[in-house]
């Protein structure tokens, strides 16, 4: 999984993330997975529906069942558990 973005002070950065917690990760599907990884790298759910071909609700429910499979409540919390 890749993370970019930016500092507040405008540098552009990019990480290269590894599933930290294989665990966690059999947890979910495999659309789950796909989805996660898309939220990793920064993406919105828009645009996760988007990529994914299905509708903003969809990407809603199976962000709300990748929360509680991983046991998060935020995107921070979903890039923390997935990545060292």
């Amino acid at each position: 999984m890749r993370l970019r973005g930016a500092t507040e002070a405008g540098d552009e950065f990019e990480l290269t993330c590894v599933v930290h917690d294989p665990r966690s990760a059999r947890r979910l599907t495999e659309a789950e997975r796909s989805v996660a990884e898309l939220l990793c790298e920064g993406k919105t759910l828009a645009q996760v529906a988007h990529l994914r071909g299905v509708s903003p609700n969809t990407v809603k429910t199976q962000v709300r069942q990748i929360f509680r499979k991983l046991n998060v409540e935020s995107r921070v919390a979903l890039v923390r558990r997935l990545c060292p």
